[in-house]
């Protein structure tokens, strides 16, 4: 039996990391403040809570879609159907794709240069610990569907 055949033994719910890594970045402008302001502040804030918004309406419309389907979004539980129309058409992993989103809109919302540097820790965290495991799980759950799917949408955004 494999190691991924009941669910993709991902046991820490992915948001946690995000912010986790956030409040991170957080201590650490507060311990060692960085004054890396590229854009006048009104710029920030305005990029900023246009990339929160966008990713908090992709998330969640990933997050409906999974409830209409009546499957699992806990990556301690089986999943009942491959998620492959819908926001799925363009991304395989939308609700990261939101949380990445977030965190950089906020980021800059914030004006928060550690925040822009943990978010490369934080990226190496979710695709080695997360992605990689649920890819696995849901090649081995899905077989073929799966890999055809793998074929037709990339990972963060569009189609091939």
């Amino acid at each position: 039996m494999s190691k991924y055949s009941d669910h993709p033994h991902i046991y820490i719910p992915p948001p946690t990391f995000f912010i986790l890594f956030f409040i991170i970045g957080l201590i650490l402008k507060k311990m060692y403040p960085l004054h890396c302001q590229m854009l006048p502040e009104a710029a920030h804030k305005a990029i900023g809570g246009t990339l929160f918004v966008a990713g908090g309406i992709i998330g969640l419309v990933a997050l409906i879609q999974f409830l209409k389907a009546k499957t699992t979004f806990s990556t301690f539980h089986a999943a009942s159907a491959l998620q492959t129309e819908g926001i799925y058409k363009y991304s395989r992993n939308p609700m990261y794709l939101g949380l990445f989103l977030c965190y950089i809109g906020l980021s800059l919302w914030m004006i928060s240069p550690w925040n822009i540097v943990m978010l490369i820790l934080l990226y190496l965290t979710v695709r080695a610990y997360i992605i990689h495991r649920e890819e696995k799980y849901l090649e081995e759950q899905f077989g073929a569907s799966y890999l055809e799917y793998k074929k037709k949408v990339r990972r963060w955004f569009g189609r091939k």
